[in-house]
């Protein structure tokens, strides 16, 4: 093996390597179930924001690779997304919401938003299946320096 090649080879079994999930949901009950689904993912940390303030602060500061949104309301859900793709830079930040109510409008707004749809009660294998197929579909983004 190269040189080349066991460099790359380490780096992507670096430990320190990882993809943040971050989960906004004001219940501790849905984020515990979130978290007892999503936690089988290797390289992944999950972190939670009940505070729609603190998680937008949170969403820009640490760009994570997956939003988790698991709203009381769909409304409070969606407003939530919109004001998330309101910045461009998050305009193609991987959403998966969780919609408590039956949805109406629900395709027209899945379509504008560009998020992954989940009704409740939670479907605990497809959002697993889902998160890992879009997580390690792709390592992680390496940091950009600008020179």
């Amino acid at each position: 093996m190269s040189k080349t090649a066991s460099f790359l080879s380490s780096l992507a079994s670096n430990p320190f390597r990882h993809h943040l999930i971050l989960v906004i949901t004001p219940s501790d009950a849905s984020y515990r179930l979130v978290e007892r689904n999503l936690n089988s993912l290797t390289d992944c940390e999950l972190r939670w924001h009940s505070d729609t303030i603190e998680a937008l602060a949170d969403i820009f500061m640490s760009r994570p690779a997956l939003l988790v949104v698991f709203g009381d309301t769909n409304a409070e859900g969606l407003e939530f997304i919109q004001l998330v793709r309101n910045n461009q830079h998050f305009r193609e930040l991987p959403i998966f919401a969780v919609l408590p109510e039956p949805v109406k409008i629900g395709q027209n707004a899945g379509k504008r938003l560009n998020i992954e749809r989940f009704s409740t009660p939670l479907d605990s294998s497809q959002l697993l299946a889902k998160a890992s197929q879009l997580l390690h579909a792709s390592q992680p983004p390496p940091n950009k320096h600008k020179t």
